[in-house]
């Protein structure tokens, strides 16, 4: 449990061809979400947490050259997948802020 925006790849620990662009972009939209409540987003590619098969960012990556992520919302574990109503809100206000700042981008 984590707050993530992961970038290609996820199924190889090879840097995807232009990693250095999107690694930039992960970062700048984790840093929008980080910027409305604190909670602190990190963006990094999808492999350094663990290599796994059948993402669908990876596929709309590889087979269509669509930039995309998958994106990991609070919590840090402590509730699980039961978030607290305190925080829906205010992850909906993340969330949102990731989807803002990559619109703007593209």
């Amino acid at each position: 449990f984590s707050q993530l925006v992961l970038g290609a790849w996820a199924y190889t620990l090879d840097l995807p061809k232009d990693w250095e662009r999107l690694g930039s972009l992960t970062k700048v939209l984790a840093s929008a979400a980080t910027e409305q409540h604190g909670v602190k987003y990190e963006g990094k590619r999808a492999a350094e947490l663990y290599v796994c098969g059948g993402i669908a960012a990876d596929w709309f990556f590889g087979e269509l050259n669509a930039v995309s992520f998958s994106i990991e919302l609070r919590d840090n574990g402590n509730h699980g997948f039961l978030l607290p109503a305190n925080e829906i809100i205010p992850t909906g206000h993340e969330l949102w802020a990731i989807v803002s700042a990559f619109a703007n981008i593209i």
